[in-house]
């Protein structure tokens, strides 16, 4: 008796899926895919974290602000060419001078003795 929950969730979610599905495939149209089509922002994502270090969630926000601002900068400043370019060359010497990042503790490699 009563209102089967399991069965109104299955039908809620099977709505939910078919009505993205539909929205997904209509915006194709206006908006054509292509395999780079997500590159640049998980380029970024991967320099925020070589930034800021693993495991600190303060420094992904604080590494996060540096990019997005360092980017922006370029952009004004130098040329739209030029964003990918500036945030490469940091990553670059912040690398050589601090391997762990900015906010990164230090961590014993496997070479190191």
């Amino acid at each position: 008796m009563g209102i089967d929950i399991e069965r109104i969730v299955l039908l809620t979610i099977s709505l939910a899926c078919s009505l993205s599905a539909v929205a997904g495939g209509s915006l194709l149209f206006m908006y054509p895919s292509y395999p780079t089509v997500g590159l640049e922002p998980l380029y970024m994502a991967w320099f925020v974290v070589i930034l800021s270090g693993l495991g600190n969630i303060l420094g992904a926000v604080a590494g996060a602000f540096m990019v997005a601002l360092l980017k922006a900068v370029t952009v004004e400043y130098v040329g739209a060419g030029w964003d990918f370019v500036i945030p490469s060359a940091l990553i670059m010497v912040i690398l050589i001078f601090k391997p762990s990042g900015i906010f990164g503790s230090d961590v014993r490699g496997a070479l190191d003795k």
